[in-house]
This record gives C-alpha cells, sequence and structure tokens, in this order.
C-alpha cells in the first residue's frame, strides 16, 4: 500500500500581478510546503520541503508554523525545487550562503541535501510532469486520507488565475507553451482532490469549480486547440457525480 502523506504550508504563497493587470501590495512569494509521512513526525529522513525560497517574513512565518507543529529545520532533510525559475529556488534568509541562490543550489541549510527521487526513501511520492509555464516543472502527487493532493507550483499560479483561465502572461509564452499549460491543469484537474498553487491558498476541487472551469475554457487563449482539456473536465465531472 503506498504511503499516505500529511502535509503543512510553510509559506503563503501570493503574487502581487492580479490576471485582470491589476497590482496589489501583497508580497510575491512562492507556496512552500513540508510533506511527511501520515502517523509520524517530521524527521531527517521522512520529511521533503518544496519549493523552499523564503522571504524574510515568510521564513519567520514558517518558523513559528514548524514550532506549533513541534518541529525544528533540523527535522527537515531534503529539499524540492519545482522547476529552475529564481521565486522557487532554495533561498533561506537567515543562511548568509542562500542569499545567492547559485551558491546555495551547491551548498545545504541545516543539512538539506536536494530530493533524489531514486535513493529516497519518500519514493511514494509521484513526481508528474507539467510543462508550460517552464518545461521542466514538476508536480509533486502523494496520497492523503481524504484524497489525492497535488502541490502543483506555478502549474497552477492559483485559484484566482486559474477560474480566469489565464496564465503569468509576463513570462512571454509563445502558443505551444500556452497549449502545454492548459494540458497540464487538465492533467491535474483530472486527479487532484486538493490542489496547492504555486502562488496561493490550497483549495479543493469539487464540482463548482469544474463547473465554473468548463464554463470559462472557451474564453482561453488557445482554446480552440485544446479540446480535449474540455473533455477532460467533463470526464472528471462524470465521476465526481457518480460518488455524489
Amino acid at each position: 500500500m503506498a504511503t499516505r502523506y500529511q502535509w503543512l504550508i510553510l509559506q503563503d504563497g501570493n503574487l502581487p500581478l492580479q490576471p485582470d493587470g491589476g497590482v496589489t501590495s501583497a508580497p510575491h512569494q512562492c507556496t512552500t510546503t513540508l510533506v511527511w509521512p501520515c502517523d509520524s513526525s517530521p524527521t531527517r529522513h521522512n520529511s521533503l520541503v518544496i519549493d523552499p525560497c523564503f522571504t524574510s517574513a515568510g521564513y519567520a512565518e514558517a518558523d513559528r508554523r514548524l514550532q506549533q507543529l513541534g518541529a525544528s529545520w533540523n527535522d527537515i532533510g531534503t529539499y524540492f525545487e519545482s522547476h529552475l525559475h529564481l521565486d522557487h529556488c532554495l533561498l533561506v534568509p537567515q543562511n548568509p550562503t542562500a542569499w545567492s541562490w547559485l551558491r546555495a543550489r551547491s551548498q545545504s541549510f541545516a543539512g538539506w541535501s536536494a530530493y533524489d527521487h531514486a535513493r529516497s526513501p519518500l519514493r511514494d511520492l509521484e513526481l508528474v510532469p507539467c510543462p508550460g509555464h517552464a518545461p521542466e516543472l514538476l508536480a509533486v502527487r502523494i496520497q492523503h486520507p481524504l484524497g489525492e493532493v497535488w502541490i502543483v507550483s506555478d502549474a497552477i499560479l492559483s485559484r484566482q488565475w486559474l477560474t480566469a483561465w489565464q496564465y503569468y502572461w509576463p513570462n512571454i509564452y509563445d502558443s505551444q507553451e500556452v497549449r502545454e499549460t492548459w494540458r497540464s491543469v487538465a492533467r491535474i484537474l483530472a486527479w487532484a482532490d486538493w490542489i496547492v498553487p504555486g502562488h496561493g491558498p490550497p483549495f479543493r476541487v469539487d464540482m463548482e469549480l469544474l463547473t465554473e472551469l468548463a464554463a470559462g475554457f472557451p474564453g482561453a487563449e488557445q482554446h480552440l486547440a485544446c479540446s480535449d482539456v474540455l473533455q477532460t473536465l467533463e470526464e472528471r465531472s462524470l465521476r465526481l457525480r457518480s460518488v455524489l
């Protein structure tokens, strides 16, 4: 039986830029997630922190959340970077060597090491390719007692960006990358019960969300070239109805 995992958001993701082009005062920071097996506490051998790119305020809040859990930074053994954009790569403000992400990637913080899927005891974690936002982007798929949790990084920026069918247009996607983005979104929505996005709070995949997404998809760029995306939404909706 596959290991079931629990998860904790260490740093809340925010994105000042909004889908409509507006800008808020929220800090730009990625969602950082800690996972470890159920029925246990985080240890150096069973825990993984995903996208540990901390702002100073985010690091302080993460420290507080770890303390509430009864854990510390020394209980984290491994880190994983979902893709190579600078706002998702290892950055720990209290570690002077980590101010430069290039140096941080070749050094460890509190003994952390980069996740090696082939050798890690956490092999029940599934890494799923989700290209579009970045060609190398990998989502982390875990089993939780309440369903599947997909920690997807910038494959989905937030629920707000998702329902607007908007991608992060400052990155200047070409047509192929837009289509890859929507197909990655569909891959996630096909199976996820909970989604942890790259720059927003976790959200549940339910009939209300799927209905809103299906209604809005005809307004998405490149939607005519991605009819399979709408089909995936419809198939997931049918499966959800069958268990209601």
